[in-house]
């Protein structure tokens, strides 16, 4: 979780771009049913280090098509306002500027997709 502060500034330096971070908590049985001391903990340390995702639970169909496919932590996916992911997952954590870079691009190539 060391990226957190770093992420935290991107989020909010790309705020205005329409840039938003979402954190899915992965401590969860296999029913799906969150832990909500692993949830509580997570949460805590998330506003230690001063970032202010939302953070979500994963829901069946999270679970199914998304978590079911993360082998590292972070693992990372871009979506568009209409939860349609764009290009591949990012596995592990990375610098502030290259965060920077590639959440730049995926902005840029979601404004083309959105112009055509």
């Amino acid at each position: 979780m060391v990226e957190l502060p770093d992420m935290a500034e991107v989020s909010a330096n790309l705020k205005d771009d329409g840039f938003a971070t979402i954190a899915i908590c992965l401590d969860v049985n296999g029913s799906g049913e969150i832990y909500q001391e692993a949830k509580d903990s997570f949460e805590a340390i998330f506003e230690e280090k001063g970032s202010s995702f939302t953070v979500i639970s994963p829901d069946e169909v999270l679970l199914e098509n998304v978590v079911s496919q993360s082998y590292a932590v972070p693992y990372t996916i871009f979506v568009n306002s209409n939860g349609i992911q764009v290009g591949s997952a990012f596995l592990g954590p990375k610098s502030k500027e290259d965060w920077t870079e590639i959440i730049r691009e995926k902005l840029d190539l979601m404004a083309k997709q959105k112009a055509e």
